[in-house]
């Protein structure tokens, strides 16, 4: 072989020696940056799931203390209609047996004329 081909062996396996370090060391950092990204993007999925079972835990508290608000005004709002509601019968009742007590009166006087 001549000079200048060994030369050209030289360098060309010189050059791949060194092409294959660069894509080995390229790999490497795609390898380590993936790894990252998946840690990170796992962390982030963590965090989130956390976050969201800690606001369905805390909506979920507000909405049984509402329906629990709701149930007791409700049954507040029965109690005084039913209490509002006897005392109404009690007074018509009083005031039928009144306006009868008076007709009864009206038509003894019309009787005896």
């Amino acid at each position: 072989m001549t000079d200048i081909k060994v030369s050209q062996v030289r360098l060309e396996a010189e050059l791949t020696g060194k092409m294959d370090k660069l894509e080995s060391d390229l790999n490497g950092r795609m390898d380590k940056l993936e790894s990252d990204l998946n840690g990170r993007m796992d962390k982030l999925e963590s965090d989130l799931n956390g976050r969201m079972d800690k606001l369905e835990t805390d909506l979920n508290g507000r909405m049984d203390k509402l329906e629990t608000d709701l149930n007791a005004k409700m049954d507040n709002l029965e109690t005084n209609l039913t209490g509002r509601i006897d005392t109404l019968e009690a007074q018509l009742k009083g005031e039928i047996k009144t306006l009868d007590a008076e007709v009864k009166a009206i038509s003894k006087r019309l009787d005896s004329q």
